[in-house]
């Protein structure tokens, strides 16, 4: 297949899509009162709330050239993990040490390390839960130069606690540190690292944040969800076949919406 052809065919289709929701969306504005975004009324009938500040600002932004880690079995990260003594389960996917303690490498760029198994605690606040992440992030002197954003998803007593690198004022979405952590303290986490990042030639012209909010008609599960936040954010859709053999990607300027129960959707702009 023509790749770029066919991105170009769906660019196209998304673009045709996108026109003709606004076309739905003001063709229903009159009848709405003078303070109400039609967007957000559509939103709202459809069970949507929203209580996030909808940027109105129309920018166009470089997309950046980025390079992943990689890890293996050669990776430092695991005897500062596991201790000298770990073996492996296999060749570069899965090590362990005598204490239970593994590291799992996925797609050779994601490296999940399990201290323990969770064990539910009602009780833990996120205050305690960061306090955990911050000792851990001491006593194994993890770089976290870098990192900035950071959002919590609370799942039935165990927290998800997620820090990503910064590219000024935009976060890189693919480039992460996931601590779970439980009443113990910290049980794991999962890291996904860039190693570099460099602007390429090509920009992207964003739509307004309320044009992107449109995108969430696509989506049938935020159905009675509130909309805490909508900001741009640089991100890299994993979901591709090729997505395990990728080194070096673009990532694109994408609106990310945040949702109060930790739901995210990454409205993208040449879908």
């Amino acid at each position: 297949m023509d790749w770029n052809k066919a991105k170009t065919i769906l660019i196209i289709g998304f673009i045709i899509i996108d026109a003709f929701l606004f076309t739905q969306v003001y063709d229903i504005g009159p009848g709405l009162g003078k303070d109400v975004s039609p967007v957000i009324q559509v939103l709202q009938d459809q069970g949507i709330t929203i209580e996030a500040e909808i940027p109105s600002e129309q920018l166009s932004l470089p997309l950046l050239e980025v390079e992943y880690e990689i890890y293996d079995g050669e990776s430092s990260e695991l005897a500062k993990f596991l201790g000298e003594n770990f073996y492996e389960v296999k060749i570069d996917e899965h090590y362990r040490n005598d204490e239970s303690e593994n590291i799992q490498i996925k797609d050779g760029k994601k490296l999940v390390y399990q201290h323990r198994k969770t064990e539910a605690d009602y009780d833990l606040d996120l205050e305690e839960a960061h306090g955990y992440v911050e000792r851990f992030i001491e006593d194994y002197s993890m770089d976290m130069d870098g990192y900035g954003e950071s959002i919590y998803v609370n799942d039935k007593g165990v927290y998800n606690i997620t820090y990503h690198e910064m590219y000024g004022e935009y976060s890189l979405e693919n480039s992460y540190i996931t601590f779970i952590v439980d009443g113990k303290g910290v049980a794991g986490f999962e890291e996904q690292k860039i190693n570099s990042v460099k602007e390429s030639q090509g920009t992207l012209g964003m739509t307004t944040g309320e044009e992107a909010l449109l995108r969430l008609l696509k989506h049938d599960d935020i159905w009675g969800c509130t909309l805490k936040e909508i900001k741009i954010c640089y991100y890299d859709d994993e979901a591709g076949e090729d997505w395990k053999n990728i080194v070096k990607d673009t990532v694109d300027p994408t609106w990310k919406a945040v949702f109060d129960d930790g739901i995210i959707k990454y409205l993208i702009e040449t879908e």
